[in-house]
């Protein structure tokens, strides 16, 4: 098991914090001159956990736009009560709200389709494997071709 950077190394203390201008004057580097590479890469650790996603993957997309439809839902409630919000301000806060929403039903409706095609494909793989080895492979055969010609189709 890697120890922990506190445990070994003794980390610069630092009274504030560096900038982008203190790297000009090399901030940074007096900070990391001197840190081996298992002490870069812990502290690399460190500083991607403290940093936002950069990967859609590891966003939850459906959690981000759920969040984003509650706040734009108190924005809309705000606004609808403020008398001094112009009637345009307004107007774009509700246009907001209803995209999101709309965002909203696309997801789940998406999120139906590939539950839907997922379930087919093992409905469709449960059937195969009864079948006689020579019809499977004439299947896949014929699933191949409509394949073949889709891409084709896609590429003219």
């Amino acid at each position: 098991m890697t120890p922990d950077i506190r445990e070994s190394m003794e980390i610069p203390k630092i009274k504030e914090p560096i900038t982008v201008s203190d790297n000009l004057d090399g901030g940074y580097d007096k900070l990391l001159n001197g840190l081996d590479e298992e002490a870069l890469m812990n502290l690399r650790v460190h500083i991607d956990n403290k940093l936002p996603p950069t990967k859609l993957k590891n966003l939850d997309l459906e959690k981000e736009l759920v969040i984003q439809f509650k706040l734009s839902q108190q924005v809309q409630k705000h606004i609808l009560e403020d008398y001094d919000t112009p009637a345009n301000q307004k107007a774009q806060v509700l246009n907001s709200v209803v995209s999101t929403i709309q965002k909203l039903v696309e997801m789940q409706s998406n999120h139906y389709t590939t539950e839907r095609l997922k379930d087919i494909e093992n409905a469709i793989i449960r059937t195969l494997e009864q079948w006689p080895e020579s019809q499977t492979a004439e299947f896949f055969k014929r699933y191949e071709q409509l394949l073949e010609g889709k891409r084709s189709a896609i590429s003219s």
